[in-house]
């Protein structure tokens, strides 16, 4: 980002942020977007003549009232940010959050699905539309803002782009503060996880993320065995029986930052399997079910489980469907370490209620990216057990082994839902929501020691010790609120910031 008086460039990493097959101009697929020239409401409009401006770059003045959302990711962004208010249009499809859900109620007219008549006619009046790299309700004009995250390799690589979207709302501080909250959070966790396995006796445990797709519909019988096909109902499945194992960056991350590893893949893929890597170095690991065996061989040396195997609107999926999927209710099937420990789970914890279509979302590809210190929370458990003692619920991980009863989300949980109708919806766009802090409380804060008593105790007296508690207090106060006025960290990596950023001053002016 490179700042100006009155505008700010936005430059997309060429190596990070490339248009995908699907983008509706086919002539930019493979090249980064265009540089995006983000110039305060109000002030004259730059040209190719300003600093830094490119013949190519697209303009959008700032902040915008009306944005629309196509896809979910950019939902808890939104949040967090408290900017809601400029949503004019967005798919809620597969919204999971409950007051995205409430605010469809309070504005109807709000929801369309991409690719409606609906969402074309709507989209006409949004000044910018947050699309992903394939173009996913994109409108083809200069108005189109690529939000990359989901292909980012790291966590926090994918939490920073909440940074990105300040840019457009001069909330840059408030951005920096709520990243640096998550970032500290994440890091915690990683030294408390590097903790616990320098006082564990037990080797490093394997974490394995895998799944099983398979497809026999009609559809099939014309195809090829891998190709993927429509079917009569309109979802898309991809004939065959295949068996993967992901072994991406943030996966990486969530794993070795927990205190595991990621499973072993082989050097070299045996028959009737392919190893595909990544010029990043991670890769998937896929078998077909001629050689299921061997993929079964590979998996039974993972002490965890992590079943990714899509059910359409994440459906009922239990350790009967696992056993069944992977070939594990045979006689001569082979032994996991993970099944015999108990250590299988699926990401599907954190689930919309369904919409009238049948549609449900899931908060693992919506609140998850932006907060996974609460995922890594949780794996922490699965690995640790009761050694970590987590402040964070359980959202995402569901163990397939215990009786697990999912809650769906609905518009009824948002605090400011009124049973009588009666919503509170002006504040949807003002409600904070949480940043949520999963490590372990410290010591003194876990026994409930009360520093009053503890210096009567000690014999010091009323007066003194209440001027500790001050002091205590004031320190307290001091380490947590964040830094006033932080310098915004670079929207991807490789990146730089130049110039002035926006104080909190030019935010209310």
């Amino acid at each position: 980002v490179i700042y100006h008086e009155n505008y700010k460039v936005v430059q997309y990493d060429p190596t990070q942020s490339v248009l995908k097959y699907g983008w509706p101009n086919s002539a930019m697929v493979g090249q980064a977007p265009p540089d995006l020239v983000l110039y305060e409401c109000g002030t004259t409009k730059p040209t190719t003549a300003f600093n830094d401006v490119k013949a190519d770059a697209h303009f959008i003045s700032i902040p915008p009232e009306r944005v629309s959302l196509p896809g979910t990711q950019t939902f808890h962004v939104f949040e967090l940010l408290s900017v809601t208010e400029a949503i004019h249009l967005i798919d809620m499809s597969y919204a999971s959050s409950p007051c995205m859900q409430l605010l469809e109620e309070c504005t109807p007219g709000i929801h369309a699905a991409p690719g409606t008549s609906a969402w074309q006619t709507a989209m006409q009046d949004a000044q910018v539309t947050f699309t992903n790299s394939w173009g996913s309700g994109a409108s083809n004009t200069t108005r189109d803002v690529v939000f990359s995250a989901s292909v980012d390799g790291g966590i926090l690589h994918r939490v920073e782009w909440l940074k990105f979207v300040a840019l457009f709302f001069n909330k840059e501080v408030m951005g920096a503060q709520i990243f640096d909250q998550i970032a500290a959070d994440v890091l915690a966790l990683e030294a408390e996880s590097a903790r616990l396995r320098a006082a564990s006796e037990e080797n490093v445990p394997s974490v394995a993320w895998v799944a099983n797709q398979a497809c026999s519909a009609p559809e099939c019988a014309a195809v090829t065995a891998g190709s993927w096909v429509q079917k009569a109902d309109g979802n898309w499945c991809r004939c065959g029986s295949f068996y993967l194992i992901y072994n991406s960056l943030y996966r990486r991350d969530l794993t070795t930052n927990a205190g595991g590893r990621l499973l072993s893949l082989p050097g070299q893929s045996a028959e009737n399997c392919t190893l595909t890597t990544n010029s990043d170095g991670s890769g998937t690991y896929e078998c077909t079910s001629e050689n299921l065996q061997h993929f079964l061989q590979l998996l039974g040396g993972a002490d965890l489980i992590i079943d990714e195997t899509f059910v359409l609107n994440h459906g009922a999926y239990s350790l009967d469907d696992f056993v069944r999927n992977f070939g594990l209710d045979g006689a001569n099937a082979p032994s996991l370490k993970a099944r015999e420990a108990g250590a299988v789970y699926r990401i599907d914890g954190s689930v919309s209620d369904a919409r009238a279509d049948g549609t449900v979302g899931t908060n693992w590809y919506e609140q998850m990216p932006v907060q996974p210190q609460v995922l890594q929370s949780e794996m922490m458990e699965a690995i640790w057990g009761s050694a970590f003692k987590g402040r964070c619920a359980k959202t995402y991980m569901r163990h397939l082994y215990n009786d697990h009863t999912r809650d769906p989300l609905e518009h009824s949980d948002c605090p400011l839902y009124d049973a009588g109708g009666s919503h509170d919806c002006a504040a949807i766009h003002d409600y904070e929501h949480t940043v949520h802090q999963c490590m372990p409380a410290p010591a003194a804060e876990a026994s409930g020691s009360d520093p009053l008593v503890l210096g009567l105790a000690l014999g010091l007296g009323i007066p003194l010790c209440l001027l500790l508690l001050s002091v205590l207090g004031y320190c307290i106060y001091r380490s947590q609120k964040p830094p006033k006025t932080p310098v915004p960290s670079p929207t991807g990596p490789g990146g730089a910031v130049v110039g002035i950023p926006v104080s909190d001053a030019g935010e209310k002016a």
